[in-house]
């Protein structure tokens, strides 16, 4: 599969894709179909936590334990938690922001 071919297939840009590849986050050459698939899921997979701010090495790490199949699942698992906890405290700081800001406008509108 080509990383246009990849391109039609996954609602990633192309530059990204070729970034991923680049990255070693994305390998598209000689795969059977079974494999292509499953290696767009994993871009899809790696695309989200990039897009939340999940680290390159976190990135390369969880991509590695997903090559190596069934045997790392408990290992990926701790790794999407660690995830999964840094985005809630994200959320939770801009949380915060948010609210100052309704503060602000509160306020504002007091005056």
């Amino acid at each position: 599969m080509t990383i246009e071919e990849a391109g039609k297939r996954v609602p990633i840009d192309m530059d990204t894709l070729r970034s991923y590849e680049k990255q070693g986050l994305l390998r598209l050459e000689n795969l059977d179909t079974a494999q292509a698939a499953k290696e767009l899921q994993d871009v899809q997979d790696i695309d989200s936590l990039a897009r939340i701010g999940v680290g390159l090495e976190e990135l390369k790490r969880l991509k590695a334990l997903m090559d190596q199949g069934a045997s790392t699942v408990e290992e990926q698992i701790r790794l999407l938690k660690r995830c999964r906890f840094q985005m809630l405290d994200d959320i939770h700081v801009r949380q915060q922001s948010l609210d100052r800001i309704d503060y602000m406008i509160h306020t504002r509108k007091q005056n």
